[in-house]
């Protein structure tokens, strides 16, 4: 899913025939325009463009042609537009609620967590008794410890109404009373998500039979097809912040993952974000906006996604443009064209792809090498035989392997990697007599380009 913190296909269905995208872990739902104005951040004209201007129906010459008020007038009149989401409670309200649920089972007598649960923390992730206590992990529970909680609820002088507002509880109509979503047929490793104010704004679950992380949500409510339960409320992608005890080093740290964000903070004494899905990074900029107010001394961002970031184009996609984002500097409407232009994974073609697009992407290193910028942005890269995650990396003692790219430098040698990759797309097009977007380059070939190209500048 391209909303989450998931890679497992079995979570996220498409169907073609209806045209509709599903995400059975995180409740992201909608048609192929909405998922456009999703991913990319665009409201319904916009998005109706952009896919016209992939699948060819319209040149980009006509787009100043196209008469917008007509787009917008059908928009209305069908109710096409990004999807309504329930009103959430503020970070203070969802901080409240989620500290009383997490209690989890001692709510009835038993242990917050379960042996097996505290062995895999302890032994797996490497935790001390003390850091599992402080962050809050608990075995995520079952419904026999609802009433308690609602009754703790009242005790603290809580409105029981509120868990409307609060992702992963729902109103029972026919039992007539709010209760939460639960696990099927396995158990979990409940995961706080602490913004950066240090309220938790939301859950993730671990799931024991098959690994895979799980927001707390309830959105499924918003289902027509569901008629007993109503309000429900979904997540979102909030990020997640890290403090150390002590901060030893200028540094922020942006990664994807609970668990590589906490083993960053802890090796390095840095402040690290982690993303829940390398796509969900809009609200970085302004969370380290705060940062630096309360830190003013912070100069440097790290980004460290996993080993393979720059062979998954749907990774070094968002990576690049959140890295040029974060320099703060005018990213105009020729420039954000460009770097979709050069970036876009999506219904490439011949004469559309990152080859084609060599002036626009000199053009953007020119401005990364001539501008002078608040942070300074590197790239984290290592030899992924050293470790897949940077968690894996700094557990197994391989610190000495990780590396570092700054910005421009990485810019460039991922263009000319993608450059790379799309010609030899091309070349096998030729070959073998195939569509171009049919084509697909092995990973021993990215591998020689990406050594080549990123690897080598180390």
């Amino acid at each position: 899913c391209p909303f989450h913190n998931d890679h497992t296909p079995n979570n996220f269905k498409l169907n073609k025939i209806k045209n509709t995208f599903t995400c059975y872990a995180c409740g992201e739902h909608g048609n192929g325009i909405s998922f456009i104005m999703e991913y990319d951040n665009l409201d319904f004209p916009d998005a109706v463009i952009q896919i016209s201007l992939e699948l060819g129906l319209i040149t980009a010459d006509s787009v100043k042609d196209i008469e917008m008020n007509q787009i917008k007038e059908y928009s209305k009149k069908h109710e096409i537009k990004k999807k309504e989401k329930h009103e959430k409670a503020d970070a203070e309200t969802l901080d409240k609620i989620y500290r009383i649920f997490m209690k989890g089972n001692t709510l009835i007598g038993k242990q917050k967590l379960s042996e097996e649960h505290l062995r895999k923390l302890k032994e797996e992730r490497k935790l001390s008794l003390i850091d599992i206590d402080q962050t809050g992990y608990f075995t995520f529970p079952k419904g026999t410890i609802m009433r308690s909680f609602l009754k703790t609820l009242i005790k603290e002088g809580i409105d029981v109404d509120v868990l409307k507002t609060i992702p992963g509880f729902y109103y029972d109509i026919k039992n007539e009373t709010y209760t939460f979503s639960r696990l099927k047929c396995t158990t979990g490793i409940g995961i706080p998500i602490v913004d950066v104010n240090k309220k938790i704004v939301g859950i993730q679950i671990r799931k024991d039979d098959d690994g895979r992380y799980q927001w707390f949500s309830s959105s499924f409510t918003d289902n027509p097809k569901v008629k007993n339960f109503i309000n429900g409320t979904g997540p979102g992608t909030p990020l997640s912040v890290f403090y150390p005890n002590e901060i030893k080093c200028r540094t922020i740290f942006i990664t994807e993952g609970h668990f590589k964000a906490k083993k960053i903070c802890e090796e390095f004494g840095a402040i690290s974000i982690s993303v829940q899905g390398v796509n969900n990074w809009r609200e970085i900029p302004e969370t380290i906006k705060v940062l630096k107010t309360v830190y003013p001394y912070l100069n440097y961002i790290m980004i460290a996604f996993d080993a393979d970031m720059c062979r998954k184009e749907s990774v070094l996609q968002p990576a690049l443009k959140m890295g040029i984002t974060l320099t703060g500097m005018e990213i105009t409407k020729e420039m954000d064209q460009n770097l979709h232009n050069i970036l876009h994974i999506g219904n490439k073609t011949k004469t559309r792809n990152a080859s084609i697009y060599e002036k626009e992407a000199k053009d953007i290193s020119s401005q990364l090498k001539n501008n002078t910028f608040d942070f300074h942005i590197y790239y984290c890269l290592w030899d992924e035989n050293f470790g897949k995650g940077i968690d894996d990396l700094l557990n197994a003692g391989n610190r000495f392997a990780l590396k570092k790219l700054d910005l421009y430098t990485f810019w460039n040698g991922s263009y000319e990697y993608l450059k790379e990759i799309d010609l030899e797309r091309l070349k096998i097009s030729e070959e073998q007599k195939i569509e171009y977007r049919q084509t697909e380059v092995n990973e021993e070939k990215k591998m020689e380009i990406f050594k080549k190209n990123l690897l080598s500048q180390l």
